[in-house]
């Protein structure tokens, strides 16, 4: 089993010459963009570009904060739908013909 990667696959048939060279051109061409990448200096960030990311950032915090608040609303207002559903259902209605009793207590 010894031998480059290259002979085992070419061995095996699964590689031919033309396309070995065809994939070293590709790597070689590929090292020479990222050696001439590393060369360049990035650009210094433009006052424009920034100053619209930081109003961007800004407005996204502002809604996340008044999405909290609706949020919010929207629970206490279930909540105070569940209590009055709760009220009405467990209601005591007075008018089945029953005469209440009322008594008193020390006094």
């Amino acid at each position: 089993m010894g031998g480059s990667l290259f002979e085992q696959l070419q061995k095996s048939g699964l590689v031919d010459e033309k396309k070995a060279k065809r994939a070293r051109h590709e790597q070689q061409k590929e090292a020479r963009q990222a050696r001439h990448q590393r060369g360049k200096k990035a650009p210094p960030p433009d006052e424009n570009a920034v100053a619209i990311e930081q109003a961007r950032a800004h407005k996204a915090e502002k809604d996340r904060a008044l999405n909290r608040q609706q949020k919010l609303a929207a629970e206490q207002k279930a909540v105070a739908a569940q209590i009055k559903q709760l009220v009405e259902m467990n209601r005591v209605d007075g008018s089945d013909g029953e005469i209440g009793f009322n008594f008193t207590d020390d006094n």
